[in-house]
């Protein structure tokens, strides 16, 4: 199936920050993240994210400048995420396991116009005296922002996304993606399977690829804590008492899940899922047999195997 972008958007509405803004004007008082420290509903993370895009306007970040983000996922991380698109620019996440010379060579390579980070992860970063570095957890001026009314040139071909690829080829190279090419894999994936207010998307693995694809639509984020996700038992407790509806497993974890606990169990606790999708890796034959024996009769399974050099997908 070939998509164009042209087929979901008007010439005033254009980036991934448009289309979640028109969704919180929509759905103000649904829930739009769910993390183990906070909860925000679609108003306020459409707020927070505003006053944070003044902020690093501020201190100087424009079209196509990269904005770090090197924290664990969490609402904040949201939060800093949207924030960074709506001043102009790209996030690109700094993994956690990158060992401290490897982060040393991402930062002299992209040179962010800005890092956020916590207090508890800063010690590890050594930035450019020109990279203007937010601990989001203790500074509060970027709450105190007014929001400017202010139009940006900003367009589907600007960058939006830097992520850096794992290095199993050569040395990591960043991936410099723009709103189109994120905009075109989301609505790609909406003709087989849609978000819509109400439905709970459990994000963690490629959690900076599928965050925001549930909240230009309306879905909840529930972000699965780090200590969680790898443990297939708790991993399973956490989608059941949760009521989630749409999960991203790669195939080894889906595996080590399957194999955690008797079939009687995993009906159980997978009874509210809706739709899984599978990514990173290959699918066996006998692992989507194994899964289609325990997902709810209507649900959906999905093998989006991708890679993180590009936001292309096949089904």
């Amino acid at each position: 199936m070939l998509f164009k972008l042209g087929d979901c958007m008007g010439s005033d509405q254009n980036c991934l920050h448009h289309f979640f803004k028109a969704q919180a004007k929509k759905t103000p008082t649904k829930l739009a993240v769910v993390s183990r420290e906070d909860k925000k509903d679609y108003s306020e993370l459409d707020l927070e994210s505003d006053a944070l895009s003044v902020y690093l306007r501020q201190h100087g970040v424009l079209p196509d400048d990269r904005v770090g983000i090197f924290m664990e996922p969490c609402a904040a991380y949201i939060v800093a995420c949207i924030g960074a698109l709506k001043a102009g620019g790209a996030f690109m996440p700094l993994a956690l396991e990158s060992p401290d010379n490897l982060l040393k060579n991402i930062l002299e390579m992209s040179k962010p116009k800005a890092i956020i980070t916590t207090e508890h992860h800063f010690q590890r970063l050594s930035p450019s005296p020109s990279t203007h570095v937010l601990l989001i957890d203790k500074d509060r001026t970027w709450r105190e922002m007014g929001v400017e009314p202010q139009r940006l040139a900003v367009t589907h071909h600007n960058l939006a996304f830097v992520p850096y690829t794992s290095g199993t080829t050569g040395d990591p190279k960043g991936v410099m993606q723009t709103h189109e090419a994120m905009l075109s894999s989301y609505f790609g994936r909406y003709a087989f399977s849609s978000c819509q207010a109400g439905d709970r998307v459990a994000c963690n693995i490629f959690f900076a690829w599928e965050f925001l694809r549930p909240l230009l639509k309306g879905g909840t984020v529930y972000v699965i804590p780090d200590d969680v996700v790898f443990l297939p038992r708790t991993l399973l407790k956490y989608i059941s008492e949760n009521e989630i509806t749409e999960v991203l497993f790669t195939p080894s974890l889906l595996q080590g899940i399957l194999h955690s606990t008797d079939a009687d169990v995993l009906r159980a606790d997978f009874k509210s899922l809706q739709v899984v999708w599978l990514n990173g890796e290959v699918v066996s034959g006998s692992l989507k047999e194994q899964a289609l024996a325990v997902l709810p009769a209507a649900a959906c399974l999905f093998n989006t195997y991708s890679i993180c050099e590009a936001h292309d997908v096949c089904t």
